[in-house]
């Protein structure tokens, strides 16, 4: 019978018991309660992508980068 807690192959636990932290135990920030201010989520897709990666992989490796970095730069100047 498979036990729907553990990985199939390992036997090894996927999640926690309730109250043992899940994840990164020494995470900068902790969710304090609930939000107060405006979340956003933005989403972005660069046209034609798939065929370009089929195309030249390492050409699209460098247009992603700077995607995003136009990203970051954008998205920290506006916080």
């Amino acid at each position: 019978m498979n036990n729907p807690s553990t990985d199939k192959p390992s036997g090894k636990p996927t999640s926690k018991p309730p109250g043992e932290s899940v994840g990164n135990p020494t995470r900068e920030h902790e969710p304090t309660g609930e939000s107060t201010g405006t979340i956003t989520f933005l989403f972005t897709d660069i046209q034609g992508s798939t065929a370009m990666w089929e195309r030249d992989a390492k050409r699209m490796q460098d247009t992603l980068a700077r995607h995003d970095e136009i990203l970051k730069a954008t998205t920290s100047a506006r916080r």
